[in-house]
């Protein structure tokens, strides 16, 4: 039963913080996040990009190099209903 708390808890965090970054982000503004080393995607995913897009946070793989804490501005541009 304690497991099921901790976990109902980690998830209201998760959905209070990404409202939380609603607040503060604007549409295509994201920033650069590392996967933190005791993650089990980390062996797949090393970065990610968190941003918002459509007033709704997302996050996605980040291929790219950028150091994290790093600020970025998405293309407008679409491709598949997915911003480049």
């Amino acid at each position: 039963m304690e497991k099921n708390i901790d976990l109902e808890n980690a998830l209201d965090a998760s959905i209070i913080f990404a409202k939380a970054l609603g607040f503060i982000l604007q549409d295509n503004q994201g920033i650069i996040v590392d996967v933190p080393s005791d993650s089990k995607m980390r062996e797949f995913i090393q970065k990610v990009v968190v941003f918002k897009f459509n007033k709704k946070i997302h996050i996605y793989k980040c291929d790219d190099d950028f150091q994290e804490g790093i600020a970025v501005l998405l293309n407008t541009e679409l491709e598949d209903n997915k911003p480049q």
